[in-house]
């Protein structure tokens, strides 16, 4: 799955019909795990960009409830 790009629509295309092509071939409370790798490795490129916001997102709502106070 590395290196694997297209539009959002294309990936969530390829993440569900590899869920239904799994979804017999294992236990129903293993299936979430099995689903969080496969979501894990597909989004791993955008993982850093992610973080970066949502670190911004946390810093700048800190520095709004300091204001309030």
């Amino acid at each position: 799955m590395n290196g694997f790009t297209g539009s959002v629509a294309s990936q969530a295309d390829f993440i569900w019909k590899n869920a239904k092509d799994l979804w017999g071939d294992f236990k129903h409370t293993d299936f979430g795990k099995i689903m969080r790798n496969v979501l894990s490795c597909v989004s791993r490129a955008s993982q850093s960009v992610v973080r970066a916001a949502l670190q911004q997102v946390f810093v700048q709502t800190d520095k709004k409830s300091a204001r309030a106070t």
